[in-house]
């Protein structure tokens, strides 16, 4: 799917990635320039994804269910 009306933007930051800087916000700038968005598609060869923050409310299943019985969550009650 693609939308058009955002095509043309390009988006500059240094959003934190890393764990100890969470909560800290990065800043960002933004700009509507079809050249410029085609210079950075093009200069584009692999794309790396944020790694999936994992919750600690589900930690404890990491454990052995034995050992978690008293902590389980029961499902489709």
């Amino acid at each position: 799917m693609e939308n058009k009306e955002y095509k043309n933007w390009v988006c500059v930051g240094d959003i934190n990635r890393a764990d100890t800087q969470f909560n800290r916000g990065g800043g960002t700038v933004c700009l509507n320039s079809p050249n410029l968005w085609k210079n950075y598609r093009d200069s584009v060869n692999e794309i790396e994804p944020c790694p999936r923050r994992r919750s600690k409310t589900f930690d404890f299943l990491s454990s052995p269910l034995s050992e978690n019985q008293d902590r389980a969550i029961p499902f489709g009650n």
